[in-house]
C-alpha cells in the first residue's frame, strides 16, 4: 500500500493496491521512482498463485490510484527466495532496472539488466553472470547511472560452499553500456566478506562511494562476524579510504543500505545495528553523517522499543532509506 504523511508524522492518506491473482511485496529495498511527470512508478515482488516468484511493476499517481501495472515474469529467483529489484532509473521512453534471477538447469545466479517501456513491458533484457569459475552467485545491491551512456552495477560475487572458513564474499562493479554490454569490471579481492555494495554514489571528484557490511572469521567460534562500513573509490576505482562502523558481531542485523548525498561535499547513510556494549543486545537503527574526506561529522541511534525486562525476544530496528525534509531534518523509512 501507499503511504503518505505529513511532516509531524501523523498520517496524510493511506491507499492499497489489490490483486485477486498475484501477492505484491513492496517492502525493505527503496525502488519507488518519481517520474518527469509527477507520478511515481515502483518494483515490487510479485506472488502468482499458480507459479514462483516474478516482478511486479506499478505505476500510479501521487494520490494512489493505478495508472499502470504489469508482471515483468521469467524470472526464477534464487533458492525460491524474492531478490531486491534495484535501482529504477527514467529514461525518455521507459525505464532502466535490474533483477536478479537463477537460472534453472545450473542454479547459476546473474543479473538481468532490464529495458522498460512506459507500461512496464520489457524492450531489453541482457543477462549477465560472473566469470569467476568458483564463484556462482552474484548478488546484486545496486544500479547507477554514471554517465549518459555508462551504468554501474554493484554487486557481490559469492562463494558459500564448505565450512564458514572456507566462505568468501567479494565486491564487483560491473560497467555497461545502456543495453548492458559488458565495458569494464573492477573486483576487490582484499576484502574477505564484502557482503554489500548499497547506495553507489557518483562523487563530484568522479569517484564512487558505497555501504554495506564487510565480515572476518571468526577463529574462536568457527563463524562469520559482521560490521556496517563505508567505502570511497576514487575515478580510478581504487580504494580511497573505508569508514568502519560498529563493532564486529554474529548477528545478522547489522548493515548500511542506503546512501543520501547533502551537498558536494557531506552524505548520510542509514542503516542498523547492534548494541552489545552493556550487555543489551538492543537492535536499532543508524543514520550517520560524514563528508567526502571520510570523516564521521556524527552518528545517531534510534531505539523506539527498548528490550523491557524478563524479556528475550529483542527488538528489531531496521531503517532501510532517508530522504532531506523541507526544513533541512531528515525522515527515515524502516520496521
Amino acid at each position: 500500500m501507499l503511504i503518505r504523511f505529513n511532516l509531524d508524522g501523523t498520517i496524510h492518506s493511506v491507499h492499497p493496491f489489490e490483486s485477486d491473482t498475484i501477492g505484491i511485496d513492496l517492502w525493505q529495498k527503496n525502488n519507488l521512482l518519481q517520474t518527469s511527470d509527477g507520478n511515481f512508478v515502483q518494483i515490487g515482488y510479485g506472488y502468482p498463485e499458480m507459479s514462483g516468484n516474478t516482478h511486479y511493476f506499478l505505476r500510479f499517481k501521487p494520490n494512489g490510484d493505478t495508472i499502470a501495472t504489469n508482471i515483468i515474469d521469467d524470472f526464477w529467483l534464487e533458492d525460491k527466495h524474492p531478490s531486491k529489484p534495484t535501482g529504477l532509473i527514467e529514461t525518455y521512453n521507459g525505464f532502466r532496472t535490474a533483477l536478479n534471477f537463477q537460472r534453472r538447469d545450473d542454479y547459476r545466479v546473474g543479473i538481468a539488466y532490464t529495458v522498460l517501456d512506459s507500461l512496464g513491458n520489457i524492450i531489453h533484457r541482457n543477462d549477465i553472470y560472473t566469470e569467476e569459475a568458483s564463484y556462482a552467485r552474484l548478488r546484486l545491491s545496486s544500479l547507477l547511472q554514471y554517465e549518459s551512456n555508462k551504468l554501474i552495477i554493484g554487486t557481490n560475487i559469492l562463494n558459500t560452499s564448505g565450512d564458514n572458513v572456507d566462505v568468501r564474499m567479494h565486491t564487483k562493479l560491473i560497467i555497461i553500456d545502456t543495453l548492458g554490454n559488458l565495458l569494464d569490471e573492477h573486483i576487490y579481492w582484499d576484502d574477505r566478506l564484502s557482503y554489500t555494495c548499497n547506495g553507489l554514489t557518483k562523487t563530484i571528484d568522479g569517484g564512487l562511494l558505497y555501504c554495506g557490511i564487510n565480515g572476518v572469521y571468526n577463529e574462536e567460534y568457527y563463524s562469520l562476524d559482521f560490521k556496517g562500513r563505508i567505502v570511497k573509490l576514487n575515478s580510478d576505482f581504487e580504494v580511497e579510504w573505508e569508514i568502519n562502523l560498529g563493532h564486529y558481531t554474529g548477528e545478522s542485523v547489522v548493515g548500511l543500505n542506503e546512501i543520501k548525498q547533502l551537498n558536494d561535499y557531506e552524505f548520510v547513510v542509514v542503516g542498523y545495528d547492534i548494541e552489545d556494549a552493556d550487555s543489551s543486545f538492543n537492535r536499532y537503527g543508524k543514520l550517520v553523517k560524514f563528508n567526502l574526506a571520510g570523516e564521521v561529522l556524527w552518528e545517531r541511534k534510534y531505539l523506539k522499543v527498548p528490550l523491557f525486562e524478563g524479556e528475550y525476544n529483542y527488538p528489531d530496528h531496521f531503517l532501510y532509506d532517508v530522504d532531506i525534509t523541507t526544513d533541512s531534518g531528515f525522515v527515515m523509512v524502516g520496521q
